[in-house]
């Protein structure tokens, strides 16, 4: 997806600094590419415009698969009184 590959390009401005935000390129992304109507947003907070872009850094949850491999590596041992 090309939004993966470009969002840093649209998140800062490197003429202005590491720091600057590009209004410009978040503006192009949420109103073009994800089609939000311009009070959306605004009223959005640079997380959740991320989190709509697929962009942010959370990892998926724990699936049940994982966890049924994990509790076969780690059995729970009974303590001995």
């Amino acid at each position: 997806m090309r939004l993966r590959r470009c969002w840093r390009e649209h998140l800062l401005c490197p003429k202005r600094g590491a720091e600057a935000v590009d209004w410009a390129g978040l503006i192009r992304l949420g109103l073009r590419e994800l089609g939000l109507d311009p009070k959306v947003f605004w009223k959005l907070t640079p997380v959740e415009l991320l989190v709509k872009l697929g962009m942010d850094s959370a990892k998926p949850a724990l699936s049940r698969v994982r966890l049924d491999e994990l509790a076969r590596a780690y059995p729970d041992k009974k303590k001995e009184i």
